[in-house]
């Protein structure tokens, strides 16, 4: 019986030592079969344009055991992972699912890749096949693939697999054309911007410099508006178009600098019916009022009424209408020597938007303006309208009092200023001040301008400028001067007359300067002599011109109709340090004092 136990121990011990001999490389035990390898990952290495929402699939050597093959999560913690960051973090994967091979694992990420991003995968030492036997070491993709610029979504069924690209969101944005310097603060349209975008993206619109963002004004089938308030004008303004990928695009805006030199009014007072001169009168009763007329209102001076002119006395005022509508002040009523339908002598008032008539007749003025010793700013019209007419001397606009008066006494932007039917002493602006016109239409029976004291200084820029009158005269042209003026300045002009020469220097204009750059002359039809141009009676003129004019005739074909030459002085030579020389004109072979030269017709 000993002897049996014995023999039993030195056989078990000599069966331990044996196996004890039988490890494989690694040190393990020796098991039957193949150790698995990584045969091909998907998408590949290398790569490129992979769609953000393809799935990632390993394919073994060897059959594997499911339980070792295992999703990684963000923490790169599982078997199978697949990061960006070099596996600093991961992008979690789902659960896998495995064919009937038993060697193809498929892996679908929890959210799509990002566009245009490299990835990794990797698949750890982990990984066992069916016999027991692991990975010899880890498989890393040695350069990734990238995803493409543009988003896919690829939609699966048990029979097809389709691939929509979905494209990157477009904005186009359009804002509104400001044709005013001056709006009520009611007023949308200037505050509309319009936009377009990719139709079936989702649109939102900031107006807190995007602290937030909401639904805009409008959005629907590709355009859309938003419309941004008064109050929020310092904030940055965004919109937004975003797709079903999740890119987005925007632009942005901040009112308050996109519409630097815009004011927008908050309105003091409303007139919603018609009245009279007086009722409107008393209107005027402090500073800083904003006087708002609504569409269709009429302030007409009746023969009750005893204010024989509207009287611009408060600093601050305006009087504004809206845009698009049409309020008018009208005074065909005569009953005085300085009757019109405004006056001003105080601080910058503005007409705005307004229509403005008269027909009145005996020295009168539809506009008259008086400035006491060191003003302010004085009168602004603004995209107004002023028709002036009547049959004896009448000044359309008059400015009085010299140069110790107001800045700018009177401006003019944006307007059309008309007068018409009226006596060969009749002007459309009676200028013995500083006087600015840019951006308008002056349109005059006779004279456009009478330039009258030494303090008269007449700017006219980018406007069109008609003087209807048929005459023979040669001392007065559409633009004439009288004694020691300031000078005129007509900065690219369209500028016709039917009759009159374009510019007069008459009496004793020492020292005045007269600048033309840029204008075009034109000649109109007439039944009198041909004229010069420009004629000058005072030979210390001093007459510039730096970018050159053009002259030309509407029609060659019209009698007379045509300039005689650019340049008649008939006090001798103009001064020495002018610069006007003919040679800057065109045409150029224009010569002093000469007629029969040929202009052709006007464009």
């Amino acid at each position: 019986m000993h002897r049996n136990w014995k023999l039993f121990a030195i056989t078990l011990t000599a069966l331990l030592i044996s196996l004890s001999g039988c490890k494989n490389d690694e040190g393990d035990l020796a098991l039957s079969g193949t150790r698995p390898t990584v045969s091909s990952v998907s998408p590949a290495d290398g790569a490129a344009s992979v769609a953000v929402d393809s799935s990632v699939e390993v394919t073994f050597s060897e059959v594997m055991a499911s339980s070792s093959i295992t999703a990684a999560g963000a923490d790169c913690s599982g078997t199978v992972q697949l990061s960006s960051e070099d596996f600093v973090s991961c992008l979690a994967l789902g659960d896998a699912s495995v064919d009937s091979t038993g060697k193809v694992f498929t892996f679908v990420p929890s959210a799509n890749f990002g566009n245009a991003t490299s990835y990794k995968v990797k698949v750890s030492t982990a990984a066992q096949s069916a016999e027991g036997l692991n990975v010899a070491s880890d498989y890393t993709q040695a350069d990734g693939f990238i995803t493409v610029s543009n988003s896919t979504t690829t939609t699966t069924t048990t029979t097809t697999t389709t691939t929509t690209t979905v494209s990157d969101p477009t904005l186009s944005i359009t804002y509104p054309t400001l044709n005013r310097s001056h709006y009520v603060d009611d007023e949308t349209a200037p505050r509309t911007v319009n936009f377009t975008y990719s139709s079936g993206d989702t649109v939102t619109c900031s107006r807190d410099s995007g602290a937030t963002y909401g639904s805009c004004d409008s959005a629907s089938g590709g355009s859309g508006t938003l419309i941004w308030n008064i109050a929020d004008a310092s904030q940055v303004h965004y919109i937004k178009v975003t797709n079903s990928a999740g890119t987005a695009t925007s632009a942005n805006f901040t009112p308050s600098t996109k519409y630097a030199s815009v004011s927008f009014h908050s309105c003091t007072e409303t007139v919603s019916s018609s009245e009279g001169f007086d009722s409107f009168d008393a209107r005027i009763s402090s500073s800083n009022k904003v006087i708002c007329l609504n569409d269709g209102v009429t302030v007409t001076r009746s023969g009750g009424d005893t204010a024989a002119y509207i009287t611009l006395d408060q600093t601050g005022l305006v009087v504004i209408a809206r845009e698009g509508s049409t309020a008018t002040f009208n005074n065909d009523v005569a009953s005085g020597s300085n009757d019109g339908i405004f006056w001003s002598g105080t601080t910058a008032p503005k007409l705005v938007g307004l229509t403005m008539t008269t027909n009145l007749t005996a020295n009168l003025k539809a506009i008259y303006l008086t400035y006491s010793s060191g003003a302010g700013d004085g009168l602004q019209i603004l995209n107004s309208t002023l028709t002036c007419s009547g049959n004896t001397s009448l000044s359309c606009i008059n400015v009085q009092n010299g140069a110790s008066s107001a800045t700018n006494p009177l401006t003019i932007d944006g307007s059309t200023i008309t007068a018409s039917n009226i006596s060969s002493s009749g002007y459309l602006l009676y200028v013995s001040d500083v006087v600015t016109v840019s951006n308008s239409t002056l349109t005059s029976g006779y004279l456009v301008s009478y330039l009258f004291t030494s303090a008269a200084d007449l700017s006219i820029s980018n406007s069109t400028i008609t003087g209807n009158l048929d005459s023979s005269a040669t001392s007065s042209g559409l633009f004439t001067s009288f004694n020691t003026i300031a000078g005129l300045t007509l900065t690219s002009n369209q500028i016709t007359t039917h009759g009159l020469p374009a510019l007069v220097v008459n009496g004793t204009a020492s020292g005045a300067t007269f600048t033309l750059d840029g204008n075009t002359f034109k000649r109109g039809a007439t039944a009198n002599s041909n004229k010069a141009a420009i004629i000058s009676n005072y030979a210390g003129t001093l007459l510039n011109s730096t970018t050159g004019n053009s002259f030309c005739n509407v029609d060659n074909n019209l009698t007379n109709a045509k300039w005689s030459f650019i340049l008649d002085s008939t006090a001798g030579a103009l001064s020495g340090s002018s610069s006007f020389a003919l040679s800057n004109q065109t045409p150029n072979d224009e010569v002093l004092n000469t007629s029969g030269a040929t202009f052709s017709a006007c464009n």
